[in-house]
């Protein structure tokens, strides 16, 4: 069993977290920073990890999870629901369509289109190395080419379904190839450079930090990856991804000055694609509930983020603690 790398667990947790945070109703100007850069972060701590021997593990283990997750909102919140055939097939067609956006989008777990746009980019990957042989020059040439391929295809999205995002894994691709030059060798370079008690790591963390605010507002059109919204210019989309999760490096040696944070990180990263399938349904369910009581519109903005949350939070401590045990 190889070793796993904490600082890539501390990052996919910060990772998830800043995702549950991003579906509840919170105002809009901090989605846009956390949309800037949230599923970046994710790419990037998948292409460090990736490797070959463990593609076909890796695709199974996730479309296990994709398929178990999604046939539960077909079976459950569809077809029991709504007790209407025409719903359960529509949810079924969904969840094999990869819950594209707009017409085919899963109801309450939309969440779930990261599964098979992870899997198709892995996929990707794997044949480029193939056809460049691991040349970095050319997976890097390689890389430009598809983004801007999804870039084109994501323009016919509103009339074509993108089957399993494909699209949006295209224009995705190169933070995993950024991830992967960098790959397990390379961290520890990129740890020492990244450190904030270090003059270069403080710097390289401000400019990190104002890259992100700048371009997160500057880029003023909605941003959405999930819906090929981008903002304004991709390039404005992959500098704060970049940004982005430098920020979140440069914090990875501060948080694991604090053992609690760092162990409670850690373990939040390992079960990353556990709350990626669950938190939606937490959301959802208390939503549901909070309508059906008769409460004004600013309570129940406010109890459908604090309520949601505590459970996720309660949820995440008690998979804390299953894990040290």
């Amino acid at each position: 069993m190889s070793k796993r790398i904490e600082e890539i667990d501390i990052l996919k947790g910060i990772g998830i977290i800043l995702v549950i945070v991003g579906h509840l109703a919170i105002p809009y100007v901090f989605l846009r920073v956390i949309f800037a850069f949230h599923m970046p972060v994710f790419i990037i701590c998948s292409g460090i990890v990736f490797t070959e021997k463990k593609l076909k593990n890796n695709i199974l283990h996730i479309l296990r999870a994709y398929l178990i997750t999604g046939l539960f909102e077909t079976v459950i919140l569809e077809g029991v629901e709504t007790r209407s055939l025409y719903e359960c097939r529509l949810a079924l067609v969904s969840l094999m369509a990869g819950g594209v956006s707009p017409d085919y989008r899963l109801k309450a777990a939309s969440a779930l289109w990261f599964l098979p746009c992870l899997i198709c980019i892995e996929i990707i990957f794997a044949f480029a190395i193939k056809i460049t042989r691991e040349s970095k020059k050319y997976l890097g040439i390689i890389s430009i080419l598809l983004a801007a391929l999804g870039v084109f295809l994501s323009i016919f999205r509103s009339k074509i379904p993108m089957v399993w995002n494909i699209d949006i894994a295209l224009i995705l691709f190169p933070f995993f190839t950024i991830g992967n030059m960098i790959g397990k060798d390379r961290l520890i370079l990129v740890k020492e450079t990244l450190d904030l008690s270090k003059r270069k790591g403080r710097i390289c963390f401000v400019v990190a930090t104002c890259i992100v605010l700048f371009t997160a507002f500057i880029n003023v059109e909605h941003i959405n990856i999930y819906r090929a919204y981008y903002g304004r210019s991709i390039l404005l989309y992959y500098f704060t991804g970049i940004a982005g999760s430098v920020c979140l490096f440069c914090l990875c040696g501060i948080i694991k000055k604090s053992s609690a944070l760092m162990s409670f990180l850690i373990s939040t990263g390992r079960n990353t694609l556990i709350l990626l399938c669950t938190h939606q349904y937490i959301i959802f369910f208390w939503d549901v509930l909070i309508s059906l009581c008769n409460v004004t519109d600013v309570l129940h903005r406010i109890l459908s983020i604090i309520i949601p949350f505590s459970n996720i939070l309660i949820l995440l401590i008690y998979i804390n603690r299953k894990v040290r045990k």
